[in-house]
């Protein structure tokens, strides 16, 4: 769908992990003062940290919500302040900035597709995933029209690996889930027993202190016993810090890493196929493999159901025809309308400079049941005339000035009742504006061009029409044998 020129912006902001709450509320406050020397700005609402999926506090992570001011009172439009508060976030070291709109179009869009433009890479070894979509994330910045791009792999937290000496482990008679049932419980904790607290059953739970877990060395000083012999940890196990994913994607029961970006300034089309041209040529390792998604697949499988309907809508209309006509050869001259309107919805989105969306597709169905009005018009009274006795061609020499002035004022009477769609007055209006204009350009070029071609291709299948009619009768009376 079109962007909306809403007047609403939404700004994510991620810090490094482990980032205080402090430090996340200063870079919120800068990006505050940044925000508030757009003049388009009206109000302005941060909101600083927030509760992470499974309840954990997330101080590394900040929103705000700008509203900007009616589109009448501002020169700019929501896209080019977005742009705007992108080049001036870039000076704030340490954060990771989204900006997008947060009209209820995209929001929605979001939702159902997630990012504009997602592709995810499918393989089992998460380093080599890791590899795969930095090269995947610097070739789609490289790409004219991308903004914000980012990949699932860039920010790992930082953790504690404990790695087993098991030689050592089977010596003592142990298992390595053995020993990691010790540090779960001195983590973690192990409940005990249970106390009742008033009528409320309250449990005790067993473990380590916050200073000794907070302690590598405290951790190496514990002991295992097994059968009456106490093994140090560290002869069983070694502490290493590293740092691993967020989080382990998977589909399909194969491990996926995602490479997100956002547009502005392009069609999503035209940037799909660049992308797609680039990564082309990107050489994949043995089992690894890419595949696309966003709001490019589901526009995609639109299309492919807007295809469907617009066949079954031509289908239908003539039927209608077929049946009002009782011919079957007059609805499908009728329908050549249709193919010549359609140089009219390529030239209004032409000098428009309008994308062919969605919204298009559904003007460019309207449009297919409104232009055979004029010839339908035309060709009745064609055969009206013919009834009367009049000759084929005396009938539309005649049928043409008597229908010009009704067929006229049917067309511009549409045509001027969607104008102020088309020139999208309003917030949000762009959604609705490229259908009129398609449904405007088809319904112009198809009047004029109606009155030319629709008489011509009357013509020629009625011609068509009597020469089936005559070798019948011919081929009838070869059959009948004389008496």
């Amino acid at each position: 769908m079109p962007a909306q020129d809403s007047g609403q912006i939404s700004v994510d902001v991620k810090m490094p992990i482990g980032t205080i709450l402090a430090d996340t509320g200063a870079v919120m406050a800068r990006l505050g003062e940044v925000t508030q020397q757009i003049p388009e700005v009206d109000t302005v609402l941060t909101s600083v940290g927030g509760r992470g999926m499974f309840g954990g506090s997330q101080t590394e992570s900040g929103s705000m919500n700008i509203r900007l001011k009616p589109k009448g009172e501002r020169k700019r439009s929501t896209d080019q302040v977005m742009e705007e508060l992108r080049a001036k976030s870039r000076n704030i070291p340490g954060a990771t900035i989204r900006v997008s709109s947060s009209s209820g179009m995209s929001i929605l869009s979001r939702a159902f597709s997630g990012r504009a433009i997602e592709i995810s890479i499918k393989g089992d070894d998460l380093g080599v995933l890791k590899n795969l979509a930095g090269q995947v994330s610097d070739i789609v910045k490289g790409v004219e029209g991308t903004r914000q791009v980012s990949n699932s792999m860039e920010a790992g937290r930082p953790e504690l690996r404990l790695v087993f000496e098991r030689e050592k482990v089977a010596q003592y008679g142990l298992t390595t889930a053995q020993v990691s049932q010790l540090l779960k419980v001195a983590g973690d904790g192990q409940v005990v027993s249970t106390v009742d607290a008033g009528g409320t059953a309250v449990d005790l739970r067993l473990m380590l202190s916050p200073e000794a877990r907070s302690n590598t060395g405290a951790l190496e000083s514990l002991f295992i016993t097994q059968g009456g012999v106490q093994a140090p940890l560290t002869q069983l196990a070694r502490f290493e810090e590293g740092e691993g994913p967020n989080v382990i994607n998977r589909a399909s029961q194969s491990r996926v890493a995602y490479v997100y970006s956002d547009y502005a300034g392009r069609d999503l089309g035209s940037i799909q196929k660049d992308i797609q041209a680039k990564l082309a040529q990107l050489p994949l390792p043995a089992g690894y493999f890419i595949q696309y998604g966003g709001q490019q697949q589901d526009m995609a499988e639109s299309f492919s159901s807007l295809v469907m309907a617009l066949l079954l809508a031509l289908l239908l209309v003539y039927m209608v025809m077929a049946g009002q006509f009782e011919s079957l050869l007059y609805p499908f001259c009728i329908m050549f309308s249709i193919p010549v309107a359609a140089a009219g919805v390529v030239l209004s989105l032409l000098l428009t400079g309008r994308a062919f969306s969605v919204s298009a597709f559904i003007g460019v169905i309207m449009m297919s049941g409104i232009v055979v009005n004029n010839a339908i018009v035309l060709v009745d009274y064609i055969n009206t005339l013919k009834k009367r006795g009049l000759a084929r061609d005396e009938a539309i020499i005649q049928a043409g000035p008597v229908r010009l002035r009704p067929i006229l004022m049917t067309a511009l009477t549409t045509l001027f009742a969607l104008v102020p769609l088309a020139l999208g007055i309003g917030e949000g209006a762009e959604t609705q504006a490229p259908m009129a204009t398609v449904v405007i350009g088809g319904l112009f070029v198809s009047t004029f061009l109606t009155l030319v071609l629709i008489p011509v291709v009357y013509t020629l299948f009625d011609d068509l029409g009597g020469k089936i009619v005559n070798r019948s009768l011919r081929r009838a009376n070869k059959d009948v044998t004389p008496a």
